[in-house]
């Protein structure tokens, strides 16, 4: 609505209010990312964008759950409130860009549906200390989304203003998944105490501010004195109503908005019929009861908006005598004219009244654009400080390589089972008289194992092209197409015995560990590594070693068979694994069976 009543489009507060806030997100996620890459150039983009986007949502929505019980507490943050709805749809679409990001990275290019993993790949409903964490985030984005689809005043209109706000308050449903989202997933890992510090922080800050709005609204609701004899009641006194204001008093188990304006009184409900805001917190601007929310109008003498609107609201009866307002508690049907009583004498001032915000009056005062003003700015040194923040309090990367883009040529001799892998030769040893040899995983593209693309291939000297993923001394070639055969052929090393051992660490995909994704182990890469082991992607055993360094030992039944269907409810979980160890080359290799490995205490 306008003061002329004409329909408001984009006006230029809306611009400059959605100019700010555009540059706020992108000031953000360039900040994340950029300090990410710099404090910990191990990490991958991927990862630290889809890091950005989440946390940035995850802010944002604290803003946004933070402006309703600032505005109860302080009429001066109700600018903020004005266009809360673009707030909301920014970080929804925030949420989907990190949830699309996450879908695609952790669970697309695989075996199987990503939607259908992402339901399936994740934890353990039957075990509280394994619940999935990723189901919750889904859940909360389907909200969000609905929320945003139907922010605009067709569906409020249309839904009524009642059942609108009913849906609108899921976000507090939102929230609540989002903590069980970050609860049950990230904050397992060792991510570093940026995210779970700053979560706590911000969930005790609104827990606190709902509380404070809640006990001031408790007490404004003091009942009146009860009715006389002809059912009415004493409200209050003339000139405790400020001119051109309300008076809000609780009559009737209802909260109404007693107005006063060129020597006129008259009574509305305090409830707004766009978003059940309160009215009696407005102004009469041009006549006309205007909400502090979002500039809903009504008339005082009839509780009907304008022509051509047709909001209502109920009114109520009144009279003035000796000075004071007395009030029927009973309400009219919403838009029955009453006659305003009448009045004499100047209502109170109210402090700051010029300050009073409208946002699509054509001029904002002087004092209340400098709040805006300052509110921007601390916003957006929030967020800047927020971001740097937590991507500082990133735990660390772990030092890992892939040269994606990166297209060379290998010749050596394929061994096709248990797992593909590619046996280099070496320049001679020191002291030894044949070469040495070193043997590399292969992987096809994305999540899936070579196996298809070398069938047949065992045991033939070929020519392979492909991107290396390396780390720790162990490498990794992902095909970039069949291998070429070339004359001559090879056999492995025969395997040196290293004996029985007992080894405590976790099982994770090859791929991703040694360099495709960083971090790219424990609770939030579970997912992907279950994707990356059923397309067959070799698994890995990681121990740690005396010094805290990781080992890797590629995984194996005692027979030398694939384990990778077998291990998946496995993934990332701490292990205890019972199995004999061997070193083929340069490769240590773990020949176990599920039944030696069990869940660590």
């Amino acid at each position: 609505m306008s003061v002329g009543y004409r329909a408001v489009g984009w006006n230029r507060f809306k611009l400059q209010h959605d100019a700010w806030l555009a540059a706020g997100i992108v000031l953000y996620v360039a900040l994340f990312v950029g300090a990410t890459r710099v404090l910990h150039p191990q990490a991958t983009l991927e990862t630290a964008l889809i890091r950005a986007l989440g946390s940035g949502a995850i802010l944002l929505l604290h803003v946004i759950l933070a402006i309703g019980p600032l505005c109860r507490l302080q009429p001066r943050f109700l600018p903020l409130l004005y266009n809360r709805r673009h707030l909301g749809v920014t970080m929804a679409c925030l949420a989907l860009l990190h949830g699309s990001f996450a879908l695609v990275q952790y669970h697309g290019f695989g075996d199987r549906n990503p939607f259908v993993s992402l339901l399936t790949a994740d934890g353990d409903w039957s075990r509280f200390s394994d619940f999935p964490f990723q189901p919750f985030g889904a859940a909360a984005l389907l909200i969000l989304l609905l929320m945003a689809a139907t922010s605009h005043d067709f569906w409020l209109h249309n839904l009524s203003a009642p059942v609108w706000k009913a849906l609108h308050m899921l976000v507090y449903v939102a929230y609540a998944l989002l903590l069980a989202h970050v609860g049950f997933g990230v904050m397992r890992d060792e991510i570093g105490w940026g995210a779970p510090a700053g979560l706590a922080a911000g969930a005790v800050a609104l827990l606190v501010l709902h509380l404070l709005a809640a006990r001031r609204e408790v007490l404004a609701d003091r009942a009146l004195p009860r009715a006389d004899e002809d059912g009415w009641v004493d409200a209050c006194g003339v000139d405790e109503i400020p001119e051109g204001r309300a008076r809000v008093v609780v009559a009737g188990g209802e909260r109404v908005a007693i107005f006063r304006w060129d020597g006129q009184v008259a009574a509305l409900s305090n409830v707004c019929q766009h978003q059940n805001g309160p009215l009696g917190e407005g102004r009469v601007i041009d006549g006309c009861v205007t909400c502090p929310w979002h500039g809903y109008q009504y008339l005082p003498a009839s509780g009907q908006s304008p022509p051509p609107f047709t909001e209502r609201v109920p009114t109520f009866r009144v009279a003035v005598t000796a000075g004071r307002v007395r009030l029927d508690p009973r309400p009219c049907p919403p838009g029955t004219p009453q006659v305003p009583a009448r009045c004499v004498g100047a209502g109170r001032a109210v402090p700051g009244d010029a300050g009073f915000f409208v946002g699509y009056l054509p001029a904002v005062s002087p004092r209340l654009a400098a709040r805006l003003r300052a509110s921007v700015e601390a916003l957006l040194l929030l967020a800047m400080a927020v971001s740097i923040g937590v991507a500082a309090g990133q735990g660390p990367f772990k030092p890992s390589t892939f040269e994606y883009g990166v297209v060379r040529s290998f010749e050596g001799t394929l061994v096709e089972h248990p797992l593909p892998t590619l046996l280099l030769d070496r320049p001679l040893a020191a002291g030894s008289e044949a070469p040495a040899q070193s043997r590399w995983l292969l992987v096809a593209p994305w999540k899936h194992g070579a196996q298809a693309l070398v069938a047949g291939l065992d045991g033939q000297r070929v020519q392979a092209t492909g991107s290396l993923v390396h780390r720790d001394g162990q490498t990794m070639i992902e095909l970039a197409g069949r291998p070429e055969e070339r004359p001559g052929a090879g056999s492995p090393p025969e395997p040196v015995s290293l004996g029985e051992v007992e080894l405590r660490g976790q099982i994770v995909d090859s791929k991703c560990w040694l360099g495709v994704m960083n971090p790219a182990d424990t609770v939030t890469h579970r997912a992907c590594a279950v994707r990356c082991l059923s397309g067959g992607i070799p698994p890995l055993f990681v121990v740690r070693d005396a010094d805290g360094a990781a080992v890797s030992l590629l995984l194996v039944g005692r027979d030398g068979r694939a384990l990778n269907g077998e291990i998946l409810d496995l993934v990332a979980e701490p292990l205890v694994v019972h199995g004999a160890v061997e070193r083929e080359g340069a490769l240590l290799v773990l020949r176990a069976e599920p039944g030696d490995m069990r869940r660590a205490d």
